[in-house]
């Protein structure tokens, strides 16, 4: 897995900020799935979606969620 930074708006301060996000080796699952004769999409497809999810952490000023900016 690699890591890329995702930009997040903090509401309750109103301001923007970076986390760094895992990111999926989509080359290396897309090889597994072959090898496995499409057994492993299913995990492929969790960690995806895994992905996308919310911030694990909270703003680090008012500790409060962030939601995700489009880029």
């Amino acid at each position: 897995m690699g890591q890329k930074a995702v930009k997040y708006y903090c509401p309750e301060c109103g301001q923007e900020y970076f986390e760094t996000v895992k990111t999926v080796n989509h080359l290396l699952h897309f090889i597994l799935t072959i090898c496995t004769g499409g057994m492993w999409l299913i995990i492929w497809a969790f960690l995806f979606f895994k992905s996308l999810g919310a911030p694990k952490s909270k703003h680090r000023t008012c500790f409060v969620p962030g939601v995700r900016v489009a880029s």
